[in-house]
């Protein structure tokens, strides 16, 4: 034990209690049974992106959809007042006309409401493009869609009646049935979707071995260094080129698993917590 473990013991001790409790924590969460979502349109609910009116009808054009998607999640604004019922039609380019319907509800504010639909979005491919419009129905109604206020590059404006706004809902797209999934029974799907956009040597397989392997190793490595400081500053090689190696491979494994395509943002954000 005294190879594997050398060194400073209550460092050891320390190390090993915070690993056990974030290691129990992070196994809980992993465990833990969340909903499932098939997708979204990679827009969080910031602000209102538009007011809809009674008789009115708002409208997104070209969203890409994940078939057998039977369910759309809004973030609607009622400014407290009761929410009015909602219809919502999805079409399906090249497809059916699919419809969808949430009643009223007496809590107003705002809140995420579900509009279940009559049929799943057909298959065949894995998402499909479609128009989603929605409605508030009965008189006086009034509702406030949340979502982002610009575009992108490949969005098109909100349509309401003849009027167009440069906003994008929030949309959330789910199954009919509110099934739920733990992280850790997903992991495979995760590590395949990650794995597009690579290079070619890059698999599934590589984010098993750094996520399982080569972190809890730089884990080790760190908290060996630390444990030996005193006796790694009488070795020829100095101990910043120790902490310059574990710090590449930080760096190196958190490059790997951040999303392609993401601005450098969050990874340097990461960077300063570490």
């Amino acid at each position: 034990m005294s190879r594997v473990f050398p060194g400073d013991r209550w460092v050891w001790r320390a190390a090993g209690a915070v690993v056990a409790v974030a290691g129990i924590l992070l196994l809980v969460n992993l465990l833990q049974q969340r909903e499932l979502f098939l997708g979204s349109n990679s827009v969080a609910p910031r602000g209102d992106v538009a007011v809809i009116h009674s008789g009115e009808r708002m409208c997104v054009r070209d969203i890409l959809v994940p078939a057998g998607t039977q369910r759309i999640r809004w973030t609607i604004d009622t400014q407290g007042k009761p929410r009015a019922p909602l219809d919502m039609q999805v079409t399906v380019h090249g497809g059916p006309v699919l419809r969808g319907h949430a009643a009223a509800a007496a809590a107003g504010g705002l809140r995420p409401v579900d509009v279940p639909m009559s049929a799943p979005v057909p298959g065949g491919r894995p998402f499909r493009f479609a128009d989603i419009c929605l409605e508030p129905k009965g008189a006086g109604a009034q509702i406030f869609p949340w979502g982002g206020n610009q575009l992108d590059i490949k969005s098109k404006p909100i349509e309401v009646g003849k009027q167009r706004f440069a906003n994008r809902p929030a949309l959330w797209f789910l199954p009919l049935a509110h099934e739920k999934r733990s992280i850790l029974g997903q992991l495979g799907a995760m590590f395949d979707r990650a794995s597009l956009f690579r290079p070619g040597f890059v698999g599934p397989w590589m984010f098993w071995v750094v996520l399982f392997g080569l972190v809890p190793g730089l884990l080790y490595a760190g908290i060996r260094l630390l444990a030996n400081a005193d006796a790694v500053r009488t070795r020829r090689v100095p101990v910043a080129a120790w902490v310059a190696v574990l710090a590449f491979g930080a760096a190196a494994s958190w490059a790997l698993v951040n999303p392609v395509f993401q601005s450098p943002d969050e990874s340097e954000h990461f960077a300063y917590a570490q």
